[in-house]
């Protein structure tokens, strides 16, 4: 018991905790080279698209392509309702996994050579309008019923479907990862650390690469548990 909950701890709370550490650190140390390597700060066709070739950005492709791979097995494994729920995720985060990369655009207008002057200005769905504002507090509510308040409110329910859908408790601590290491770069840049950098108006970065991994977790999780198997309903 003591070496699961402290293989948890680890999980849900040091893992990401020492990866958002080191980014934050990084892009915050005043070292070019280290800054660049988190998110990049060069000349591009897209004055905002170095940043997508960055470390964090990019870490947070490789969560969701893992989402994606672990929910296609995971579909494959099983059958009825959970087979189409696990393609239904499969789907809908390849969808947000095409809009971080903004379909592409960034890849394609660097191969192409296209003009500074002349780069796509629709790139992507969340970013039209107050549409992220939006997806940000519904992020939000997700994160604090679903991640935070259910596994309390919920430990002791015995229905099937609750215990096969259910976040770990241990959810928590992701979070609470996640609120810290949020103030702690938004400290650091209004202190003037990292000044200039390619990320200065979207520190909320760092917050999403932790939202990622715990979904990412999330999946991991949910696609162990006895329900996932052929003869599922």
């Amino acid at each position: 018991m003591r070496k699961l909950a402290l293989q948890n701890l680890v999980i849900y709370g040091g893992i990401p905790a020492a990866v958002s550490l080191v980014l934050i650190g990084s892009y915050f140390s005043g070292v070019a080279f280290l800054q660049n390597i988190v998110s990049p700060n060069f000349e591009l066709p897209n004055p905002n698209a170095p940043r997508e070739f960055g470390l964090l950005e990019n870490l947070q492709n490789v969560y969701l392509i893992a989402i994606i791979v672990i929910a296609a097995v995971a579909a494959r494994r099983s059958g009825g309702l959970a087979r189409m729920a696990f393609f239904g995720v499969a789907l809908f985060v390849s969808f947000v996994f095409l809009e971080e990369i903004d379909y592409g655009l960034h890849y394609y207008e660097i191969i192409t050579g296209v003009s500074s002057y002349d780069p796509e200005q629709v790139r992507n769905v969340h970013n039209i309008g107050d549409t992220t504002q939006h997806i940000k507090r519904v992020a939000d509510a997700v994160l604090i019923l679903f991640f935070g308040l259910m596994p309390l409110a919920l430990r002791k329910n015995t229905h099937p479907f609750v215990r096969a859908v259910l976040p770990s408790p241990y959810c928590l601590l992701t979070l609470v990862v996640m609120l810290v290491m949020r103030s702690l770069a938004h400290g650091l840049q209004d202190a003037g650390f990292g000044d200039p950098g390619s990320i200065e108006k979207n520190i909320s970065e760092f917050r999403e690469l932790n939202i990622y991994y715990l979904a990412l977790v999330y999946m991991l999780d949910i696609a162990r548990r006895p329900f996932v198997n052929k003869d599922s309903v």
